[in-house]
């Protein structure tokens, strides 16, 4: 019954705060710091969660006979 209008009033509760702190951005002038930070922790935290890239060839070569020793 009433869940409409309260998942609706959270959505535009959300995107005000969002459009607030744009406009408190570009007032006071600090905008492209705002995206740069941005992206700055989304590099970081995909530095910090992304699986790490096994690019060592000899560990690579143990993983294969180890494979097979054990197929």
């Amino acid at each position: 019954f009433g869940n409409e209008s309260i998942f609706h009033g959270l959505n535009a509760m959300k995107k005000s705060e969002e459009q607030k702190r744009k406009d408190r951005a570009q007032r006071f002038g600090f905008m492209q710091l705002v995206l740069a930070d941005v992206e700055e922790k989304k590099a970081a935290r995909l530095a910090r969660f992304a699986p790490i890239s096994t690019t060592n060839l000899v560990e690579e070569d143990k993983m294969k006979a180890r494979e097979i020793r054990f197929s």
